[in-house]
């Protein structure tokens, strides 16, 4: 009742405020009214970990809706970059599409956790030495993954390089997240065991994930790392309030370095030099760092300038103000492309994207370089841009279903290592609520989902042939007058 009465007075609020002409600030204040709705949702849903799916995408609709549109206006001496009139129906937008989530979201996670519910004794107590087996698998993948992607230029953006076939960079990316998804579990293994030697490698594995994707010129992976980390110590059993405590200590030291990343990678004079070496990537992203500071101090920016930008929802803007007196709507446009989704580009390099950013970035006039960057359709913006304010929360509630009822399996199965694993990327795939277009969302369930659930099967499969062998071999070796006893 707390969190209804919260709700209705917050966007009451935000409704006043904007007849007082303080439209930006109150469709602010509305965004952030259902933040609450959000937290219960996971406290009943998963209330053993730090922060739930649900409440990380909202997240992304706190920064991008409320707290990056305000801090551009308030805080930031560069000012707005986005249209007003177009950002505030966008708030509003947003608070009705994530009404509609929660909605489907709950109900699809409850139904995907009752009906693929496990069999207790397909379960593993958190204690059992095999988890750290997994993990062990699971830090080659990532490591097979990082190399190759990193031999064949697949993720790269700086620097001169000619574009990788579409066939290198299909591989490179088809099992990238395991880079991420790997954090959970060493933290999770060094947290239950207790270990110094684990927590060592935990500590070393993400200072290397952190120093190679920032001088790559990518800021998310690391923040997602560390998240990841954060609820893979809470399941080890480390205090939720130390955990919280070092995570906000990470967040505000990542926020300078964030900024110092775009200074990195969007200067030529820096971003050049990526061919000259691992020392003159330090020394570029070095000097990116001091020159960041100076303009701070000359007031021409800073590094919360660029993180408010950064994190504000982009295009939307323009869908809400340009749909339909200059972009028509585009109803069922493009939907057929769905069929084309289990048709890898490695097959039929001609198949019709499912990731449709750009294209629609390029329709409403944002742009984007084609290679070295990509533009997001945030979910409001995708809803009203086929079917007008009805559409909102039609695509809002779809991607619920969708997002929902995978978690929900995931959740109930997290005992198991797969599971566990899939869990980790169901949380890692969130965000994908907040910039899903209909194609999206439908390649998330029939290709992405699947593909990961069999990789992880296959690594468990594989750790369990390579214990089954090694418990044949001990009992071979067993002397004549013992008897062996079956686990």
């Amino acid at each position: 009742m707390i969190t209804i009465g919260s709700l209705l007075s917050g966007i009451g609020f935000g409704a006043v405020l904007s007849t007082f002409g303080l439209t930006l600030e109150g469709g602010a204040v509305a965004v952030v009214a259902v933040g609450p709705l959000f937290w219960l949702l996971d406290r009943h849903l998963n209330p053993t970990m730090l922060i739930g799916p649900a409440s990380y995408a909202y997240l992304y609709h706190l920064l991008g809706y409320a707290l990056g549109p305000l801090g551009q206006r308030y805080l930031s001496v560069n000012g707005e970059l986005f249209r007003e009139r177009g950002m505030v129906l966008a708030q509003w937008g947003a608070v009705l599409g994530l009404l509609a989530f929660a909605l489907t979201y709950a109900g699809a996670f409850r139904l995907g956790a009752k009906i693929f519910r496990p069999w207790s004794s397909s379960e593993l107590d958190p204690t059992d030495r095999r988890w750290t087996g997994y993990t062990i698998l699971l830090v080659f993948a990532a490591i097979a993954i990082t190399v190759y992607a990193h031999a064949t230029n697949a993720f790269r953006r700086l620097g001169q390089f000619e574009t990788p076939t579409v066939e290198v960079q299909t591989a490179a990316s088809a099992f990238s997240a395991v880079q991420q998804v790997v954090f959970m579990f060493l933290a999770f293994v060094a947290a239950r065991q207790r270990s110094t030697k684990l927590f060592v490698l935990w500590f070393l594995a993400i200072a290397g994930h952190s120093t190679y994707t920032f001088l790559e010129g990518t800021r998310g992976l690391t923040l997602v790392a560390v998240i990841l980390s954060a609820i893979g110590f809470l399941f080890g059993g480390i205090s939720k309030k130390i955990v919280l405590g070092s995570l906000v200590v990470f967040v505000m030291l990542f926020v300078p370095v964030s900024a110092i990343v775009v200074q990195y990678r969007s200067t030529p004079a820096y971003s050049s030099r990526y061919d000259e070496g691992f020392g003159a990537r330090v020394g570029a992203f070095s000097s990116a760092a001091t020159e960041l500071q100076d303009q701070s101090q000359e007031g021409r920016t800073s590094a919360l300038d660029i993180f408010w930008q950064a994190v504000t929802a982009v295009t939307v803007d323009r869908i809400m103000e340009y749909t339909p007196d200059r972009v028509p709507f585009a109803g069922f446009r493009d939907l057929e492309r769905v069929f084309a989704v289990w048709r890898p580009k490695v097959i039929d390099p001609d198949r019709p994207s499912l990731a449709e950013g750009n294209e629609i970035a390029r329709e409403y006039g944002t742009g984007h370089d084609g290679v070295k960057s990509w533009v997001y359709t945030p979910t409001v913006g995708e809803g009203y841009r086929r079917f007008g304010w009805v559409g909102i929360p039609l695509v809002y509630g779809f991607v619920g279903l969708i997002f929902g009822g995978l978690t929900g399996i995931c959740w109930a199965r997290r005992r198991q290592r797969e599971w566990a694993a899939m869990l980790a990327f169901c949380f890692l795939a969130a965000p994908g609520a907040w910039s899903s277009t209909v194609l999206s969302a439908v390649r998330h369930l029939a290709w992405n989902f699947p593909k990961f659930l069999v990789l992880f099967y296959l690594l468990r499969r594989l750790q369990d042939s390579f214990l089954s062998f090694g418990l044949r071999t001990n009992t071979q070796r067993l002397p004549a007058n013992v008897k062996s006893v079956a686990p």
